[in-house]
């Protein structure tokens, strides 16, 4: 998903739209298990909540290895992302 993003609307673009859906996703999902009927929801909740998080941290660590590449740095070199991409990637 992340790469068709990235080759559709280019890196500083297409790494965040991942992000920008599912980490307000699983925020709702927090507020939405405070109010589940049973802890079976509740735990499903969770789950899901979870699964939103983790799937921004592939985009997240390609672009941060996209902007240390581009500037001839290995990854922790280039911390944070924000900076690299500053700095000419």
């Amino acid at each position: 998903m992340t790469d068709y993003l990235v080759a559709r609307f280019g890196a500083k673009r297409g790494y965040g739209f991942v992000p920008l859906l599912f980490l307000p996703l699983a925020g709702a999902l927090l507020v939405a298990v405070t109010f589940a009927p049973s802890v079976v929801l509740a735990v499903g909740g969770l789950t899901l909540a979870f699964f939103a998080t983790e799937i921004t941290e592939g985009p997240y660590w390609a672009a941060t290895m996209r902007s240390a590449r581009a500037l001839g740095r290995t990854k922790p070199s280039c911390w944070p992302p924000v900076r690299c991409w500053a700095l000419g990637s």
